[in-house]
């Protein structure tokens, strides 16, 4: 590598500032000394790089044979990817990072357990990203790739506690439905980097960064290492709820208008936080109950007697999980307006924290 004289620099310094003919010997002493002061600049510039270079951290800095003005630094993007180990009741089973200026597809193999089972993706990239995952070997007739974002603007990409709002069978059969034949058998799962939509994929140094993939398994409550509980509760009386009457505890949201529930099971009013408990209410056509904690806990729904879902909560502040959903009154061996009770088992709460509310859907809802 070679670097520019003081000669150049001089006469480069003397062209910036107008200087066309001979210069005084004052006025070029003061020239020389910035001259020195420059190449000191340039040569401690030259240093910082091989330290980088050395030291293996991702940051370019170019300098030309003979510049004629300082270019600006390179800085390229992130290739560290992070997935918690745990989340929402779920405990990291394994990953894998790629490094997507290089890696267009790769597989990552797991043993699940049970069929309490979920992915999670996470990228950092200089531009959106996807990863579409589908079962390595699945039989023809398998529902198609699983698609997570991954990218800058395609929001939490680890959002597992979804997968407690369905029922143990429904974990089986989409799993299955997606090819992952049974338990206890290691599965390989092929995901593809895409350019947002998951159905494109990436070419080669398209994007640049790196990517994790991570299966995660559902852990029982009393293993999962909940946060510290703040010196003051929110409010479940004033928490901020969505249209859908839901509360979003990670964006702002729209409050919508106020709708009356037809039936309301609020545990500050109950006998303690934990224990099980009856609503009755009239049965409408389409019936919906929503869960609201700003505590962690669990609670267990059944209607007419038979059991339902299962809403658990991990975080200290305002959430709701949808716990009861009918739209055939059939379903419970009842007709629109007969009463129906609906039986409530709170396990794990510390705190008088939790309110189920169940409303009438209209024919819009």
């Amino acid at each position: 590598m070679s670097y520019p004289t003081m000669e150049d620099d001089l006469r480069e310094l003397l062209a910036a500032q107008g200087g066309t003919g001979p210069a005084d010997t004052g006025r070029l002493g003061t020239v020389r000394r910035r001259v020195a002061r420059r190449r000191r600049a340039r040569f401690a510039t030259a240093g910082l790089a091989v330290l980088v270079v050395a030291v293996g951290v991702p940051l370019g800095v170019v300098l030309a044979a003979r510049p004629e003005r300082a270019a600006p630094a390179a800085v390229a993007a992130p290739t560290a990817a992070e997935l918690p180990t745990y989340s929402t009741g779920f405990r990291k089973l394994t990953e894998r990072r790629v490094d997507i200026a290089t890696t267009t597809s790769f597989e990552l193999t797991f043993t699940p357990r049970s069929w309490a089972f979920s992915l999670a993706a996470n990228c950092r990239s200089t531009a959106v990203a996807s990863l579409s995952v589908r079962v390595k070997g699945a039989a023809a007739g398998s529902t198609g790739p699983v698609g997570l974002g991954c990218g800058p603007g395609t929001g939490n990409t680890l959002d597992l506690s979804p997968q407690r709002t369905v029922t143990p069978d429904d974990r089986r059969d989409g799993w299955r439905h997606h090819g992952v034949a049974r338990i206890d058998r290691p599965v390989t799962l092929i995901a593809t980097i895409g350019l947002g939509s998951g159905e494109t994929t990436a070419p080669p140094g398209r994007l640049h960064g790196g990517a994790v993939l991570a299966v995660y398994e559902e852990v029982p409550f009393e293993q999962y290492p909940l946060p510290a509980r703040p010196a003051v509760l929110p409010d479940l009386d004033t928490l901020t709820r969505g249209p859908d009457g839901m509360v979003h505890p990670d964006r702002t949201v729209d409050p919508g208008p106020p709708s009356q529930p037809i039936g309301t099971l609020d545990s500050r009013t109950l006998s303690g936080p934990n224990g099980t408990f009856a609503l009755q209410v009239p049965l409408p056509s389409r019936l919906r109950c929503v869960a609201d904690s700003v505590a962690p806990g669990e609670l267990r729904f059944a209607v007419a007697g038979r059991p339902g879902l299962t809403s658990t909560f991990w975080e200290w502040r305002g959430t709701s999980l949808d716990a009861v959903g009918s739209d055939d009154p059939a379903v419970f061996g009842l007709h629109a307006g007969d009463p129906v009770t609906i039986t409530v088992t709170a396990l794990h709460f510390t705190d008088p924290a939790w309110r189920l509310r169940c409303f009438t859907v209209d024919g819009n809802g």
